[in-house]
Order: structure tokens, then C-alpha cells, then sequence
């Protein structure tokens, strides 16, 4: 078969999978509702890549946007095995094939990138990220502040993890801002946003404020994500600790132990999985319950 054949299958193949795909959109900044429409198609996608690794077609836009949407849904599933396969092609595909006008495709590659790296707690490396994320965003010349806010957040979340605490409150400030314009869209992601403010308060030590916070954003999360969403563990996780510090450690047992069986539901493995048996084991060792703690540990 001649290159021109191979070139010709390989865009009818893409374009054909391209018309039914989901993709990240400003109101749709997670895709795991798509599972299983995207999962039946991820052996052809797979295919469709080694091909362009061999050399014997040359990528095109839509599978540019067809493979970064579906290494965000990967890491969403923590398949980080097959996110690892695809990511080191994915940036090059993606900036040597998107269009003027598929600048919100490419800020979503380094939300992807900062989302790896704060899953390894490299926040460091995730606030370079966040702030070329925003670099793409901002060169859009945007009228709609919305897509913004996502940028903002994660800025702010990254600067906690090394506890520039002042300067995180104000980019968590700006993103809820923004999104307070519009409660009616992507609210989940407000939820977030709050639940991130929560641990701005926590790690302060104003846990009135960070249980306030965060029960306002777990509604928010559930609405959208389901009440047992990876998403709302997140939530209840800030939940627990600020009845930690309000020394009400019945409650933050009930919201450790949801927060931790959220976990082992949605993750397969991974220092959040790892973090969360050893927060409800020491809170029955506050509690003089060595028993349920030790299998814990």
C-alpha cells in the first residue's frame, strides 16, 4: 500500500472516531460521566498512535484532540501506566498540529501535566504549569474570564503544597471570583475551588472557617461529580481535618472513613490511597482504639 493509502486510512479512521468523541470543553473540565464511550474506543486510538510512531502517517488536529482527551480521561482513571505511554508524543502531536483557535486544547495539555505533577507532589513543577497554562489562556484574548478561573485555582492549590499561603488565597480568591459571576456553570469546579480554600483555612488553623468552606463546596461537587466522586473526597478529606482541629473526632472519622473509601473505590493505588488509612488509623488511636487502628497501619 502506498504512503498516500496509509496517510488516507489514517484520516478517515481519526475523523470517523472524532465525530462521536467527547471532549474537555469550559463547562466540561472532567470527562469520567464518558467512561465507557471513550474505554471501547482506546484500542483504536492506541493503534492509531503506534502508526504515527513508525513513521508511516503523520498525525493530524483532530487526533490531536482526540489523543489529549484521552490521556486526561487515563489520568482520571489513574491508569497512569497508559498515560505514561501516550504523554511524551502527545506535546509534540498537539503544537505541531492544532490551529490558531485550539489554544484552550493546548492550555488543557499543561493542566494535564500540572495535575501529574501535583499527584507526585511536585508542586514546584506543577506551578510552572498552572502558569503556562494561564500564558495560553490569557494570549486568547479572552472576553470570557471563565476559562480562568481553572488556572487560577490551580496556581493557588500548587502554591499551598509549598505553603506560600498568602499569595494561594489570593489566586483561590480571583478563581472563585470569577466563577461566583456565573454559579450556573461548571459549579463542581466552584465546589473545588472552595474545598482548596478549606485547606488555605486548615493549614492557617481557622478551622471554623475551613469546615464552612468546605461542607459549602462538597454540595457543589456532589450536584455534579456524585457524592462519591474522587472529586468529593477531596472535599471530605479537608472536611476531616478541620474537625481534627476542632477536636470533634467523631466527625472527622465519619469524613476520613468516606474520604478513604471513596479512595479504594476509584484509585487503584497511589500516596492519596496510602494518606488516607493512616489518617482514620490515628484518629482511633486519639480515641484509645488500638484494635482498628493496628490493621490500618
Amino acid at each position: 500500500m502506498s504512503p498516500e493509502n496509509h496517510q488516507e486510512r489514517f484520516d478517515k479512521a481519526v475523523h470517523k472516531v472524532y465525530a462521536v468523541y467527547p471532549s474537555l470543553t469550559p463547562e466540561e473540565t472532567y470527562l469520567t460521566s464518558h467512561w465507557p464511550q471513550i474505554k471501547e474506543h482506546l484500542p483504536l486510538i492506541f493503534e492509531l498512535k503506534e502508526s504515527i510512531s513508525y513513521g508511516s502517517v503523520k498525525p493530524n488536529r483532530e487526533f490531536a484532540i482526540i489523543l489529549c482527551n484521552a490521556t486526561w480521561l487515563l489520568f482520571e482513571q489513574n491508569r497512569l501506566e497508559d498515560v505514561a505511554a501516550l504523554l511524551p508524543d502527545l506535546k509534540d502531536i498537539l503544537f505541531n498540529t492544532l490551529e490558531a483557535g485550539d489554544e484552550f486544547m493546548n492550555a488543557q495539555f499543561w493542566r494535564l501535566c500540572l495535575k501529574i505533577h501535583i499527584s507526585n507532589q511536585e508542586y514546584a513543577a506543577a506551578q510552572e504549569d498552572a502558569i503556562k497554562m494561564l500564558d495560553v489562556l490569557k494570549s486568547m484574548k479572552l472576553e470570557d474570564k471563565f476559562l480562568l478561573a481553572d488556572a487560577y485555582n490551580a496556581i493557588g492549590f500548587c502554591q499551598l503544597g509549598f505553603e506560600e499561603c498568602d499569595n494561594a488565597y489570593q489566586h483561590l480568591e480571583r478563581s472563585l471570583q470569577i466563577r461566583e459571576k456565573d454559579k450556573t456553570r461548571n459549579s463542581g469546579m466552584r465546589g473545588i475551588t472552595l474545598a482548596n480554600i478549606a485547606l488555605y483555612y486548615n493549614l492557617g488553623g481557622n478551622y471554623s472557617l475551613a469546615l464552612e468552606n468546605a461542607e459549602d463546596g462538597l454540595g457543589l461537587v456532589a450536584k455534579q461529580y456524585g457524592l462519591d466522586s474522587f472529586k468529593a473526597a477531596e472535599v471530605h478529606s479537608q472536611i476531616g481535618n478541620a474537625y481534627i482541629g476542632l477536636e470533634e473526632l467523631d466527625e472527622a472519622l465519619v469524613s476520613h472513613q468516606k474520604t478513604l473509601k471513596i479512595r479504594e473505590d476509584t484509585l487503584h493505588d497511589g500516596s492519596k490511597v496510602a494518606a488516607s488509612p493512616h489518617k482514620v488509623a490515628w484518629i482511633y488511636s486519639q480515641q484509645g482504639d488500638s484494635s482498628k487502628a493496628e490493621p490500618l497501619l
